[in-house]
């Protein structure tokens, strides 16, 4: 980026934003290790957009996908930032 200053603003929300069950198969307990969090970077921070359960049958490449049943939120919160690049890259 350019020297200059620069603006930076992200809004985000408190609460409960996924909500999901998923059935196991019987005889098979569940297992944190399974569990595929996808998630994107933006603007330096880490947003989990979607979760997935490797079943037995399931390879890393295609885990079972969690059905997002919604959720809801209690609060908003928006954070600035203003800051200075001083080098260019």
């Amino acid at each position: 980026m350019p020297k200059g200053f620069y603006f930076s603003a992200h809004k985000s929300e408190k609460g409960c934003l996924f909500d999901a069950k998923i059935k196991l198969p019987e005889g098979h307990d569940f297992d944190e290790k399974r569990l595929i969090y996808f998630s994107v970077d933006l603007n330096g921070t880490s947003y989990i957009f979607d979760i997935g359960y490797i079943m037995p049958e399931d390879s890393i490449d295609k885990p079972t996908m969690f059905v997002n049943d919604g959720g809801d939120t209690n609060g908003e919160n928006i954070n600035f930032d203003i800051f200075e690049i001083t080098r260019p890259e």
